[in-house]
């Protein structure tokens, strides 16, 4: 079975808590990533099992993407960054919004 070195998963990590959290689903997203934790090694297993569908709807290896899933502290790694970057992400936001109240004062 395919295996993923700890920079690869750190790298995976990083691109897709970015993605999540650029498209503005990072409530949701660890809310169904926490869901799902306990079916992580289930799902491994089916992404093996379909995937040239996988492969063809997601950029993403599929072997990747099922070792990534076979692990669940590499899920509760991805919920971890996930929630630090939207807290960074609405940080910036509360505090832009804060620098527009005073320069209009």
């Amino acid at each position: 079975m395919f295996e993923l070195s700890e920079a690869r998963r750190d790298e995976l990590i990083e691109l897709w808590a970015a993605r999540i959290v650029d498209r503005g689903l990072g409530t949701a997203a660890v809310f169904l990533l926490e869901a799902h934790k306990p079916l992580a090694g289930l799902g491994a297993h089916a992404v093996l099992g379909f995937r040239p569908i996988v492969e063809a709807l997601l950029p993403v290896n599929a072997g990747e993407l099922a070792a990534f899933l076979r692990d669940p502290d590499n899920i509760e790694r991805l919920v971890l960054r996930v929630e630090e970057l939207d807290r960074h992400r609405r940080d910036r936001r509360e505090n832009g919004a804060n620098a527009d109240d005073e320069a209009e004062t």
